[in-house]
């Protein structure tokens, strides 16, 4: 059934859809990537949008992705909503 929501009241509702992010590579602190937040509708939840290895340093207006966050954006959805 359609709710007739946009993805711009998916942003509204949820401020980290659209947000990017920044993971440090682990074995070489040179290295760093980007990870976008985005929404997929058809399994009704945020997937991660990596960016390849980047030798540098990240911009200073990005925030390091926490483990818990790239933890629960990696899990493969258990069930798809009908």
């Amino acid at each position: 059934m359609y709710s007739g929501r946009t993805f711009q009241d998916m942003k509204n509702w949820d401020k980290q859809i659209g947000k990017v992010y920044f993971e440090k590579h682990p074995s070489d602190p040179k290295q760093y990537r980007t990870i976008r937040i985005g929404w997929n509708p058809f399994a009704n939840t945020k997937i991660p949008q990596t960016s390849n290895w980047i030798t540098g340093v990240p911009p200073d207006n990005l925030e390091p992705a926490s483990p818990i966050l790239l933890s629960n954006l990696r899990r493969v959805p258990q069930h798809m909503p009908y």
